[in-house]
């Protein structure tokens, strides 16, 4: 699986989407961090008549902004369009299939590549918009020792992995039965159904869009649940793959 995994970082590397989404990603972040940090914002943020935006709750803003509007289902959706979708769709995958023992083994090194990307984009991101922050308004950063700093920072972060991660087992899942339109379905469709569905009381509890709302108030039920939904989707996506493994 390592030489796999290697190939599929190899060939991200040659992709264009790659980095185009990190540039879209960061223009995104020093769009609203200066508009947050400049004196004629035009987008308004501030706690208890406090003018000054820490940075910790600066990047949980930006984030749940990033999820809740979709934006994270589309930067997924690229990620993925050329690494599974496209390749089933030309039979491209096929030849890792007839060259590896077996289909899981392509599978979870595409998986274990994909969740490294977005940790990729999200490390970026985050330090992107500290470093920004500090040089626009060093008063909004505090000191490293903070660990409430830290503990922002690390639910940022993670509200943007937990809900990638769900998208991407979601993709993987239609991408095996539909090709590049389960690519699509599995990250920008479940993310506008789980939209439309919130409004509904009985739903809103058990979505992915609410589950990963660790930026708000997040519980152990929250995290349980994110973890049925990550272990729900590896065990049906496991049957789709080893029905025609290749021995």
């Amino acid at each position: 699986m390592k030489k796999l995994i290697i190939v599929e970082l190899r060939k991200l590397m040659c992709r264009k989407e790659f980095y185009f989404s990190i540039v879209t990603l960061v223009s995104l972040g020093l769009f609203i961090v200066y508009q947050l940090h400049s004196n004629g914002s035009i987008i308004q943020l501030s706690q208890e008549g406090n003018d000054t935006v820490m940075v910790g709750e600066l990047l949980i803003g930006i984030i749940g902004l990033f999820n809740m509007t979709g934006i994270t289902a589309v930067m997924v959706c690229i990620l993925l369009w050329k690494m599974i979708g496209s390749e089933i769709d030309q039979k491209i995958i096929s030849i890792y299939y007839l060259n590896s023992p077996s289909r899981l083994r392509v599978y979870f090194s595409k998986l274990i590549v994909s969740i490294m990307t977005i940790l990729i984009y999200i490390m970026l991101f985050i330090s992107f918009v500290v470093i920004t922050s500090y040089l626009l308004l060093p008063e909004s950063i505090p000191p490293l020792k903070n660990s409430i700093f830290w503990k922002e920072v690390l639910i940022a972060g993670a509200s943007f992995v937990a809900l990638s991660s769900i998208l991407i087992l979601f993709a993987f899942c239609l991408a095996y039965l539909f090709g590049g339109m389960g690519v699509i379905v599995g990250t920008i469709g479940i993310s506008i159904i789980s939209g439309i569905l919130n409004s509904y009381g009985f739903f809103s509890e058990w979505l992915p869009l609410t589950v990963t709302d660790f930026y708000n108030n997040y519980q152990n039920r929250d995290i349980a649940i994110f973890m049925g939904y990550i272990l729900l989707l590896i065990i049906v996506s496991i049957p789709l793959i080893r029905r025609q493994e290749v021995k």
